[in-house]
């Protein structure tokens, strides 16, 4: 009976020591580096990592700052942005405290000339409250993807959907002015847009005047053939003279 128990001891305390092995090895595996492929890393990794999530692609470990794009999953190839501090509006944009101002992760103020240029910048939404890709500074300055629009500082841009604004007046598609626009427009669900006159733009539009464009190119390309024809026989006068007559 004796030597059962004693069996039965050793078998508890080979198992228990199993136990505490294992425990102790997980426990070291998260203070080491994760041993994940990086397409298949999981928020929680990424904080057991040390990243804190700020959104937009924007991320925070430490003091340091990332811009991750959206396939960027392993953290050794996001983009290290050169600032302390860093608040997300919304829409790609970002701020720092001193002016400085990013677009997905690329500064487009701040620097130089633009020192100041996007401070207290401001990030315009759409019908159903999501952030846009347009900004404007309390210098008036406004932006599209963190590019300039010259023309329309200090007016409000009114976000209607589908890539379209209007600004004072001018219309404007995914960042382009668009000509002849007649009052306000009404976004299709195809991404056109019809002005008040009921004319058409956008995407379809640009493809059927793109058409048009190769039509009215290869019409022209016929008619400079068929000129080329008559010049030529222009020039020589037509069919020439038999000369049959001097072999007889």
């Amino acid at each position: 009976m004796n030597s059962f128990a004693t069996l039965l001891i050793v078998i508890l305390v080979i198992i228990i020591s199993c136990i505490l092995t294992e425990f102790t090895g997980n426990a070291a595996k998260l203070k080491g580096p994760l041993q994940v492929p990086a397409n298949t890393i999981t928020p929680y990794q990424y904080r057991r990592l040390g990243y804190k999530k700020l959104g937009n692609g924007y991320w925070k470990k430490d003091w340091d700052f990332f811009y991750a794009k959206k396939k960027q999953k392993d953290p050794k190839r996001w983009m290290k942005l050169d600032t302390n501090y860093l608040k997300v509006l919304g829409g790609g944009y970002a701020v720092e405290e001193k002016g400085k101002a990013f677009f997905k992760g690329e500064v487009f103020a701040g620097n130089n000339y633009m020192k100041y240029i996007a401070r207290g910048l401001k990030v315009f939404k759409g019908p159903k409250g999501k952030p846009s890709a347009w900004a404007q500074g309390e210098t008036g300055a406004t932006f599209y993807r963190g590019n300039r629009v010259a023309g329309i500082d200090s007016q409000k841009v009114v976000v209607i959907g589908k890539g379209w604004v209007q600004v004072a007046g001018k219309t404007f598609y995914k960042g382009i002015k668009v000509h002849g626009v007649a009052g306000k427009i009404k976004v299709n669900d195809d991404g056109t847009a019809v002005d008040k006159r009921g004319r058409k733009y956008g995407k379809a539009k640009m493809e059927e005047k793109k058409e048009e464009d190769i039509n009215n190119s290869n019409k022209k390309k016929e008619k400079n053939v068929d000129e080329e024809v008559d010049s030529s026989k222009d020039l020589f006068g037509g069919p020439g003279p038999s000369l049959n007559h001097l072999f007889d």
